[in-house]
C-alpha cells in the first residue's frame, strides 16, 4: 500500500529559473518545480507564454504553501536581459529570504 502522508515539499525555499516556458518540456519543468515548493520565474520572449504559465503554477503551487511564480519576458541571452532577470529574481525572491531568516 502507497505511503499517503503528506511530504515536505522538497524545493521549498528555493527558487527554480525556467527558461522557454513556451514549450512543452519548459513549461512541465516550471509545473514540476512548482509543484515541490519552489519559487518559479517562467522565462520566455512571449510574453503569452510565460504569463500563461505563471497563471498555470500558481494552480500547482497550491499544493505546496508559500511557493510563487513570476514572468519575466526577455532573452536571457541578451546581456541586458540577463540583468533585468537576475534584478527581478534578487527584488522578488532575496526579500523573502531575508524576512525569513530574520523571523
Amino acid at each position: 500500500m502507497a505511503d499517503e502522508r503528506r511530504r515536505e515539499p522538497r524545493l521549498r525555499g528555493c527558487v527554480a529559473v525556467v527558461v522557454g516556458v513556451g514549450t512543452s518540456a519548459g513549461r512541465a519543468a516550471a509545473r514540476r518545480f512548482a509543484a515541490e515548493g519552489a519559487d518559479v520565474v517562467a522565462v520566455d520572449r512571449d510574453a503569452d507564454a510565460a504569463g500563461a504559465t505563471v497563471a498555470e503554477d500558481r494552480v500547482t503551487a497550491a499544493g505546496a504553501p508559500g511557493a510563487r511564480a513570476a514572468a519575466f519576458v526577455g532573452d536571457p541571452d541578451r546581456p541586458e536581459d540577463a540583468e533585468a532577470l537576475i534584478e527581478l529574481v534578487d527584488e522578488l525572491f532575496a526579500r523573502r529570504a531575508e524576512s525569513s531568516a530574520s523571523a
